[in-house]
C-alpha cells in the first residue's frame, strides 16, 4: 500500500528517488509496475549485487522412488531414510532437514535417534520450542554430527553453522485466507522454487555443501510457482482498508497495488468495518477515526474503545494485545509426561467465559509475579515466558498511543478480574456479533456459525481452548477466527450469554434467532441395536461402509450421522448413532441388517482345541452352544495355506476357485503386497481341505496344509567325489600348535592311519591325509577328533576336482567365469563332453551352452520328480512334498527338503532304509530339518547377551555341522527385536539346542493364579510400578494380560527380588479387597468444567482425595477427563459422592436421558446398575448380571448347548460369547468347555 501512494507522488516530486532493496522478491514485478509511472526522464532499473556463498550440489530424488510430490506422501520416513544414508556415507558435517511442522519434527527426531542411537546428535527447531532449545542447534557438537529437523524457519531468519547437508522436502505449511468462507486456512502446499533456492542456499554458508531434493526435477520445473503469494493476498483486509480510508482512498476497489487482491476479499473487509460502525456511506465514522490510529484489527479495536467507556479499559487493553498475539500463551511439548503435566497446569488457568478471559487470568498472574522470577514461573506453569513479554511490550504501545492520539488514561496492571468478568465478554459480543457458533447437540458434530451455513461449515472448538480443557459444551460461542487444517475450528472462543442474543434479535443487530433458524440442523441419538462388545467392535470397523450406505439413501445433508464412540455406550453394549432426526429411519434399518450379517458369521464359527496341551495332538473342533461339531486327528487339518505371485490372481478369485471343494468358513489375509499374496482358507471339514490340496491345480497359485506340526526332513549327496585329503582350522596359531601336539602328527581311525602336518598356507590349519578321508562319515571322524583335542576347530572335507563323468549340472569352471555370472551352468551330455555345436571354445560361444531360466526349472523339476518315486516305496503319495535347491557354484551338495503333512510319515521315513538309496550313484544322507526362533526385544537381548553367546558358541563346538545358529538383529520390518535362528538336523541336539537357548535367556515366568496377582495384573499402577522394579532390580519385565502371566528377564538374584517385589505389591494394593475403577468427568450427568473444579479443590494430581479412607492411588487423565482410581469399596463410595457434590454445586448438570442405559437382567430380573456388571451376548444382545452368568456357566450345572436364558429366547453362545467371558469371568476358561463337550 506504501508503494502505490509513493508511486502516485513521483510524477510530481522530481527529487523523490525510489530505491528497493531485497533478496527474495521478483524484480520484474515492481519494473512492470513503476514503468507505468508517468514522470518524464526517469528509468526503472535493476542491479543485482551477489552474495558471498559457496558452490551447492543438487540432488534430486535421491532414493530415486519416484514419488509424486504432495502432502500425501510419505515425505517425513523418505527424509529420515536420506539423513541415515547421509550419516554412513558422506563426510562429516551437520545435515538440516525441512518439515512442515512439530509433530512431524518430534516423529523425524524420534526415527533418527533409534537408527543412529547415539552417534549424532538429534536437534528439532521450530517456534513452538522454548528458546533455550532453539538455542542448542547453534551450539557447537564436538565430535558428533548435528542432525536439525526445522520447520521453514530455519529458511531465512536464522543461519545455523556447520550445515553441509540440506534435506529438502519440497514442502511447507502456510496460513491462506479465504476471503469467501471468511476462513484462516494453515494447509501443507509446495513451495516455489525461491523457497527452495533459500533452503539450497543454507548448506553453502560456511563451505561447499549438498542439498538433496525429495523431488524430481519435472516437479521443480513443472509444479513449483515461482515465488510465494504475497502477503497482502493472503491476509483479511479489514484493517488494511481501515488505513486506505484514513489516507482518503476514495475507492478501494479500484486501488492501484502491486499486486491487487481479489474483489470478495476487499469487499469482506468493507462488510466488516460496517459491522463494527468503523464507515458509513463508504466514509469513516468518528469510531473509525479512532480505531484507525490503533495498530490492531477493527473488531479488537472497538473492543479496546469500547471498554474505556465501560471503565475496564485496562482489562480491555490486556485482552485485545493477548488476542493479538500470533504465538501460544502455552506451552505444550516435549515428552507425553511433559504434555499431561502441561494439561494439568492450565486447569488453573482456565476460565467458563472462553480462552480471553483465560488468557487474562495468566497475564496478570505473570504480572504479580516478581520480575526476577518471572521465566521460572513460565517455566514451572508451562506458560510462554517469550509471548508474555511481547504482549507486555504491546499493551505498552498501545497505552501510549492512546495516550498520544487519543488522550486516553489508562493503567499497565490488572488489579482483579471482577470487572472484566462482568463486562468484557459482551465487549467483545458487539464486537463479534457475525461470528456467532451455535450448538449442534453434539461434541464431535460441533458448532455452526451463523456467517456460513452450507455443507462445509460444521466447525469444532479448537483443541487447546480452555472450554475443551473444562468439557464444557455452550449452547453458543463466539469466535475471534476460523482456522482450516485437518478439520474447521473455532480459535480464541468464548461463550455467550442467552441474553445478549436476545437483544441482539431484538435490536436487529441479528437477523434471525439462532435457536429457532437451526432448529433443523441440530442432531440426535438414535439407539440402534444392543449387542455383545465383538459386534459392537465390528460395526465400529465397519461404520464407514454403513455412513456410506446410508447417505445413499439420504442424500447430501449438513451434518453427516457418525457413530457415538465414547465410553458409555460401549460399556453398556449400545450401538449408538448421532444423527439429525431425517436420517434415523434409514440408520435403523441399515444398522440391524449390517449387524444380523456379523451375527450370522459369529453362529457359523467354529475353532479347534487341543485335547491336552501338545499342539500335534487330536483336536475338537467347537462351534455354537460349546459343542464339538467334529475331531481332527493328528495327521489332519481344515485350513489351507494359498500362495500367488501372479499379479492376475486376487483373493476373492482365488476363494471362489476353492469354494468348488468345499464350503469354505473363514478366509484370512496374511499378506498382499509386492512379494505376492498369501491367505489363509479354513474349510468345514478335513476332507474338503484335503480334497482342494489333492486335486487344486495352477500353475500361479500353490496350496499347502496349515498345520501347528510339520515334519521336514534333508536329503543331501555328494556332487563331486571325495579326496584323500582334509584341513583342520582353528582360531589361533597357538590353538594350531596345542591340537597338533594333542594329536601327535597322527591318528588311527577305523584301521587306518591319517597323516597330520601344518598347512603349509596358513600358521591357522593343520592338513590331514588318508585313503580312509574319502570313505569315512565326516561328523563321526569330528567325534573322534574331538576327543582328543582341546580347542575349538572346524573340519572341511577335501573334493575332487570336476572330470567332466557326471550326466548332469556341473558348474562353471571359477578361470573361466564372467563377471556377475556366479550361478551359471554348462550342460554336460551322457558322455560328459560339452553340449556344444560350435568348435570354438570361445567365452562367447561357452555362454550359449548356459543353462536358461526355463531349462533351470525343467530341471528342478526332473529332480523333485526323481526324488518323490524314490520315497513313494516308503511312504503314501499325497502327504509329503518334495523341494530340490538348484546349487550354487561353491556347494560341494546337493540338497533337497521333503516336509510331511504326518510327522509320523516322516519319522518313519528317517528310520527307513532311505539312506541306502542312491542319486547318480552318490548315497543319500537323511537328516531331520529341525528350526525354529527365539525372539528377545532389544533391551532382553541386551541385558542376557554374555549368557546367550556363551552359550551359542559351546553349542556350535559340541555340534558342529550339526546345528547352526544365527543372530538377527533388528531390522526396518521387526524393530526392537532381536531373533536367534536355530537350525538342527539331529532330534537329540536340537532339542538340547533349544533347551539351553532358552535356559541361557534367564527367563523366570510368573503365573498369575492368585486373586491378589490377577488384579495386579488388571490394574493400571501396575505398568509404573513393573517399570520401577525393572529399573530397581535391573531386571526386564514384561506382562501379557491374555495370559495372565509376567516374564522376568535377569540373572537369578535379581529375578527373585523381582518376583518377590511384585508378589509384595499385589498384596498391599489389593488387601482390603481394592479395585480399580474409571470415572468420567464430563458427558451426560455431569457438569461442565467438573475437572477443573476438582483440581482447584484437591490439587493438580487430586492427591487430595487420597485422605479419603481406602484410596489407595488416584490417576487423573485430562485430555479424556477420566479419573482412574485404586480403592475399596468404601473409599470408592466417597470418590463418587464427592465427584457428585462437585459437579451438584459447580453448575447445572447435563442431565442424562431418562431409561437410556437401564437394563434389565434377563435371568433375576432385577436392573443392572453399573456396566462393569453387564454380560451381553452377542447374538441375541440380552442382558445378564455377572452373577447370574456364572451360575449358569458353573461345571456341575452346565448343560450342553448353552443358551440365552431369556424365556422366550432359544440363541445359542457362539464362540465369541465364551471368548468374551473367558476375559471378564476369572471363573471361566475355555478347556472347562471344550472337557464337558467331549465327555
Amino acid at each position: 500500500m506504501l508503494l502505490a501512494f509513493i508511486k502516485q507522488c513521483l510524477p510530481s516530486r522530481n527529487d523523490l528517488k525510489l530505491v528497493i532493496m531485497s533478496a527474495t522478491i521478483e524484480p520484474e514485478l515492481f519494473v512492470k509496475y513503476f514503468e507505468k509511472c508517468e514522470k518524464e526522464n526517469d528509468v526503472v532499473s535493476t542491479i543485482r549485487v551477489s552474495g558471498r556463498t559457496f558452490p551447492v550440489e543438487v540432488e534430486y530424488d535421491p532414493l530415486h522412488s519416484r514419488v509424486v510430490l504432495s502432502a500425501d506422501s510419505d515425505y517425513v520416513m523418505r527424509a529420515v531414510e536420506v539423513v541415515r544414508t547421509i550419516h554412513n556415507k558422506q563426510p562429516p558435517g551437520d545435515i538440516l532437514v525441512f518439515l512442515t511442522c512439530a509433530p512431524e519434527i518430534e516423529r523425524a527426531c524420534k526415527e533418527v535417534e533409534y537408527y543412529l542411537q547415539h552417534e549424532a546428535v538429534v536437534l528439532p527447531l521450530h517456534g513452538k520450542l522454548p528458546p533455550e532449545e532453539q538455542q542448542k542447534v547453534f551450539d557447537e557438537s564436538i565430535g558428533r554430527r548435528k542432525v536439525i529437523f526445522s520447520t521453514n524457519v530455519a529458511e531465512t531468519s536464522v543461519t545455523i553453522p556447520g550445515v553441509k547437508y540440506v534435506v529438502d522436502t519440497g514442502l511447507s505449511k502456510e496460513m491462506h485466507f479465504d476471503s469467501r468462507k471468511n476462513m484462516d486456512s494453515l494447509e501443507v502446499c509446495m513451495i516455489s522454487k525461491s523457497s527452495a533456492e533459500q533452503r539450497k542456499g543454507r548448506a553453502g554458508r560456511v563451505s561447499s555443501g549438498k542439498c538433496y531434493r525429495l523431488y524430481t526435477v519435472d516437479d521443480y520445473a513443472s509444479k513449483m510457482p515461482d515465488r510465494s503469494k504475497p502477503e497482502i493476498l493472503r491476509i483479511q483486509l479489514s484493517h488494511v482498508v481501515l488505513k486506505m480510508l484514513e489516507f482518503g482512498v476514495p475507492n478501494v476497489l479500484t486501488f492501484d497495488f502491486v499486486e491487487h487482491p481479489d474483489r470478495n476479499a476487499l469487499e469482506a473487509a468493507v462488510d466488516t468495518l460496517k459491522s463494527v460502525g468503523a464507515i458509513e456511506d463508504s466514509n469513516l465514522t468518528e469510531l473509525g477515526r479512532k480505531m484507525a490510529v490503533l495498530p490492531l484489527q477493527p473488531q479488537l479495536s472497538k473492543v479496546l474503545l469500547d471498554g474505556v467507556s465501560k471503565e475496564v479499559g485496562t482489562e480491555a487493553l490486556v485482552s485485545v494485545a493477548l488476542s493479538s498475539l500470533s504465538g501460544q500463551v502455552f506451552f505444550r511439548g516435549g515428552t507425553d509426561e511433559m504434555k499431561e503435566e502441561s494439561d494439568k497446569k492450565k486447569l488453573h488457568f482456565c476460565h467458563p467465559l472462553g480462552d480471553q478471559m483465560t488468557n487474562l487470568s495468566v497475564y496478570q498472574c505473570w504480572q504479580g509475579v516478581d520480575k526476577s522470577k518471572q521465566r521460572k514461573w513460565c517455566f514451572e506453569q508451562f506458560v510462554n515466558a517469550k509471548s508474555m513479554r511481547v504482549v507486555e511490550d504491546m499493551v505498552k504501545e498501545l497505552r501510549h498511543i492512546l495516550l498520544k492520539k487519543l488522550k486516553i488514561t489508562l493503567s499497565l496492571i490488572v488489579e482483579s478480574l471482577d470487572a472484566a468478568e462482568c463486562y468484557l465478554g459482551k465487549l467483545y459480543f458487539d464486537a463479534f456479533v457475525n461470528n456467532l457458533a451455535v450448538y449442534l447437540g453434539h461434541q464431535r458434530a460441533g458448532y455452526m456459525t451463523t456467517a456460513l451455513r452450507d455443507s462445509s461449515s460444521s466447525f469444532l472448538i479448537f483443541p487447546g481452548s480452555s472450554l475443551n480443557h473444562l468439557g464444557c459444551t455452550p449452547k453458543y460461542v463466539l469466535y475471534e477466527k476460523t482456522l482450516k487444517t485437518s478439520r474447521q475450528f473455532l480459535t480464541q472462543v468464548m461463550s455467550v450469554k442467552q441474553e445478549w442474543i436476545d437483544e441482539a434479535v431484538a435490536t436487529g443487530r441479528l437477523t434471525e434467532d439462532p435457536a429457532v433458524t437451526y432448529a433443523n440442523h441440530m442432531v440426535l441419538p438414535l439407539h440402534v441395536v444392543c449387542t455383545g462388545p465383538q459386534t459392537l467392535k465390528e460395526m465400529r470397523l465397519k461404520r464407514i461402509e454403513v455412513l456410506e450406505t446410508v447417505a445413499v439413501h439420504t442424500g447430501p445433508c449438513t451434518i453427516a450421522p457418525f457413530f457415538d464412540l465414547s465410553p458409555e455406550p460401549k460399556q453398556w453394549g449400545v450401538i449408538r448413532v448421532i444423527a439429525q432426526r431425517k436420517d434415523h429411519d434409514a440408520l435403523q434399518l441399515v444398522v440391524a441388517s449390517t449387524v444380523g450379517d456379523i451375527q450370522q458369521q459369529y453362529k457359523e464359527q467354529t475353532k479347534e482345541f487341543s485335547l491336552t496341551n501338545e499342539q500335534d495332538w487330536t483336536r475338537a473342533v467347537i462351534g455354537a452352544g460349546g459343542t464339538v461339531q467334529q475331531m481332527i486327528m493328528p495327521y489332519q487339518f481344515r485350513s489351507v495355506i494359498v500362495v500367488s505371485n501372479s499379479e492376475s490372481e486376487s483373493p476373492e478369485k482365488i476363494t471362489s476357485c476353492l469354494q468348488k471343494y468345499g464350503k469354505v468358513k473363514t478366509t484370512k489375509m496374511m499378506r498382499n503386497d509386492a512379494n505376492g499374496l498369501r491367505l489363509c482358507v479354513t474349510y468345514s471339514t478335513a476332507s474338503e481341505a484335503k480334497r482342494a490340496i489333492k486335486e487344486f491345480d495352477s500353475p500361479t497359485v500353490r496350496l499347502y496344509p496349515q498345520k501347528g506340526q510339520q515334519f521336514t526332513l534333508r536329503l543331501e549327496w555328494e556332487r563331486r567325489e571325495r579326496a584323500t585329503h582334509a584341513s583342520l582350522s582353528f582360531d589361533s596359531p597357538q590353538h594350531c600348535n596345542t591340537a597338533l601336539m594333542e594329536l601327535g602328527f597322527s591318528i588311527a581311525y577305523m584301521g587306518f592311519k591319517i597323516k597330520i602336518l601344518l598347512d603349509k598356507y596358513s600358521h591357522n590349519k593343520l592338513f590331514m591325509s588318508s585313503q580312509i578321508l574319502c570313505l569315512c562319515e565326516e561328523q563321526s571322524l569330528i567325534e573322534e577328533i574331538r576327543r582328543r583335542v582341546s580347542p575349538n576347530f572346524s573340519l572341511k572335507m577335501g573334493y575332487k576336482k570336476y572330470d567332466n563323468e557326471y550326466p548332469y549340472l556341473q558348474p562353471h569352471g571359477r578361470k573361466n567365469r564372467r563377471p556377475h555370472a556366479q550361478n551359471a551352468y554348462v550342460l554336460h551330455s551322457e558322455d560328459g563332453s560339452e553340449a556344444d555345436d560350435s568348435e570354438s571354445s570361445s567365452e562367447e560361444d561357452e555362454t550359449v551352452n548356459r543353462i536358461t531360466e526355463g531349462e533351470l526349472k525343467r530341471f528342478k523339476e526332473s529332480m523333485e520328480a526323481y526324488i518323490k518315486a524314490i520315497i513313494r516305496v516308503y511312504v503314501e503319495q499325497g502327504t509329503f512334498r518334495v523341494n530340490f535347491v538348484i546349487p550354487r557354484e561353491w556347494d560341494i551338495r546337493f540338497r533337497a527338503y521333503v516336509t510331511f503333512d504326518d510327522p509320523d510319515e516322516g519319522y518313519k521315513l528317517l528310520y527307513s532304509d532311505l539312506d541306502q538309496e542312491c542319486i547318480n550313484e552318490k548315497k543319500l544322507c537323511v537328516s531331520p530339518n529341525l528350526k525354529c526362533l527365539l525372539s528377545f526385544k532389544q533391551e532382553v537381548y541386551t541385558l542376557i547377551f554374555d549368557d546367550l553367546d556363551k552359550a551359542r558358541k559351546d553349542l556350535l563346538r559340541r555340534y558342529l555341522k550339526l546345528v547352526y545358529i544365527k543372530v538377527i538383529p533388528p531390522d526396518k520390518k521387526v524393530q526392537n527385536l532381536t531373533r536367534i535362528s536355530l537350525t538342527a538336523y539331529d532330534v537329540k541336539v536340537f532339542s538340547v539346542a533349544q533347551r539351553e537357548l532358552y535356559e541361557a535367556g534367564q527367563l523366570y515366568t510368573l503365573h498369575c493364579n492368585t486373586t491378589e496377582l490377577q488384579e495386579y495384573m488388571l490394574c493400571h499402577d501396575s505398568h509404573k510400578h513393573l517399570q520401577d522394579t525393572k529399573e530397581t532390580t535391573s531386571t526386564y519385565i514384561c506382562r501379557d494380560p491374555s495370559t495372565m502371566v509376567i516374564k522376568i528377564y535377569g540373572d537369578g538374584k535379581n529375578k527373585e527380588a523381582a518376583k518377590a517385589a511384585i508378589e509384595e505389591k499385589a498384596k498391599q494394593l489389593f488387601s482390603d479387597g481394592a479395585l480399580v475403577t474409571d470415572l468420567g468427568l464430563r458427558g451426560e450427568g455431569k457438569a461442565p468444567g467438573l475437572m477443573k473444579h476438582l483440581v482447584t479443590r484437591y490439587g493438580c494430581d487430586l492427591n487430595g482425595m487420597l485422605e479419603f479412607e481406602g484410596v489407595r492411588r488416584i490417576t487423573l487423565n485430562p485430555h479424556l477427563h477420566l479419573l482412574s482410581v485404586l480403592a475399596t469399596e468404601r473409599g470408592l463410595d466417597a470418590i463418587r459422592k464427592c465427584v457428585e457434590e462437585v459437579s451438584v454445586s459447580s453448575q447445572v448438570v447435563q442431565r442424562k436421558m431418562e431409561g437410556e442405559y437401564d437394563f434389565e437382567c434377563v435371568a433375576c430380573f432385577t436392573t443392572i446398575d453399573e456396566p462393569k456388571e453387564i454380560v451381553r451376548l452377542e447374538c441375541c444382545g440380552h442382558a445378564f448380571h455377572t452373577d447370574c452368568i456364572k451360575i449358569q456357566l458353573k461345571p456341575d450345572t452346565l448343560t450342553l448347548p448353552v443358551r440365552c436364558a431369556k424365556e422366550d429366547c432359544s440363541e445359542e453362545f457362539v464362540l465369541k460369547d465364551f471368548e468374551n467371558l473367558q476375559k471378564k469371568l476369572k471363573t471361566f476358561r475355555m478347556p472347562v468347555l471344550v472337557s464337558a463337550a467331549i465327555q
